[in-house]
């Protein structure tokens, strides 16, 4: 994270029930709201690759936490073409 305008960046693998991983890349940034010391974050987050039926997938979406909890709901659209596989 840079300390100034705190944007991060990074990498992600998500593993869903039957073992197959989606992999991709998130950026974001904490941008301060007008009550002090709180802070929103902004989330973009792109789907690269996959595993078994996720293999190939891609898309993407935004993260939009709630607070005070910072559960991070995502939406977004993935595509699969592995997905047709039996």
């Amino acid at each position: 994270m840079d300390p100034v305008t705190l944007e991060y960046q990074g990498s992600f693998v998500w593993t869903v029930s039957n073992g197959d991983q989606l992999f991709g890349n998130f950026q974001g940034q904490f941008v301060p709201t007008a009550e002090a010391g709180i802070f929103v974050n902004k989330e973009a987050f792109q789907i690269t690759d996959g595993t078994g039926r996720l293999n190939a997938a891609t898309g993407g979406g935004m993260g939009n936490p709630f607070q005070p909890n910072f559960y991070i709901p995502f939406a977004g659209t993935i595509r699969s073409p592995g997905s047709n596989k039996r």
